[in-house]
């Protein structure tokens, strides 16, 4: 017997009304979630070159500041705090738009890379493979490291909002010709490339500088390959 009296279809608008109301706020809290999510995405994409930086230069002062300062030693530990700063500026002022490689070598040459700059340090402190260089070409490859953070840091500035620690189309699917790029296609990755292994070339550990060369060529060509791909 079906109820038709005012109160039971009143009941019924209620529930009705209720269930659209939970689907609703429902599908707004995914949809706040797939926000978090992609926040989260950003903020680890934007900072995850910085805090690499960031470890190299704190594992220097831990491991070779306390016994062995020298001023080659603080210029290196400067400039990768000058790399970190650069870094992070870099991630947290351009967008993440497009895909990040995700192939298993680029997350594990990155966490490799790492201990290799222990190593490097720890090298430096204990002479396991350290060779002793000319002071002058120490200061040489402290120049060549300045310089390519400054050739880093001018191709992201020449770029603008292009230049992204992700991978995407660019605009228009043009490649840029102009600044650092009129005499390397890819300066930003050069500069990553002498950064991140000329310091154990700097400190003398030979099997460092070749663990950080080898670690960070993988990360870099797999990333220039996948952006080549895009372009094709």
């Amino acid at each position: 017997i079906l109820d038709d009296s005012p109160n039971a279809k009143a009941e019924k608008e209620l529930m009705e009304s209720n269930r659209l109301k939970f689907f609703f706020e429902l599908e707004e809290g995914v949809n706040w979630l797939r926000g978090k999510g992609g926040t989260m995405r950003r903020v680890m994409m934007s900072s995850a070159m910085g805090v690499s930086a960031l470890l190299a230069a704190l594992s220097g002062v831990m491991l070779a500041w306390p016994d062995l300062p020298s001023p080659f030693i603080i210029s290196l530990i400067a400039l990768m705090f000058a790399w970190a700063a650069t870094e992070f500026y870099i991630g947290f002022s351009r967008p993440v738009e497009g895909l990040e490689p995700s192939h298993p070598l680029i997350k594990i040459s990155r966490m490799v890379w790492l201990m290799f700059v222990v190593y490097s340090w720890l090298d430096f402190k204990n002479g396991w493979t350290r060779v002793s260089l000319s002071p002058w070409l120490v200061i040489s490859m402290l120049v060549l490291c300045f310089a390519a953070l400054l050739i880093r840091l001018w191709a992201v500035i020449h770029l603008g909002t292009s230049f992204t620690y992700d991978v995407k189309r660019p605009a228009g699917n043009v490649l840029i010709r102009t600044g650092p790029y009129r005499f390397v296609r890819h300066p930003a990755y050069l500069g990553i490339i002498i950064l991140a292994t000329f310091p154990g070339l700097i400190v003398g550990s030979i099997a460092g500088f070749i663990g950080l060369l080898l670690t960070t060529l993988v990360q870099t060509l797999m990333r220039m390959k996948a952006e080549d791909k895009l372009l094709e």
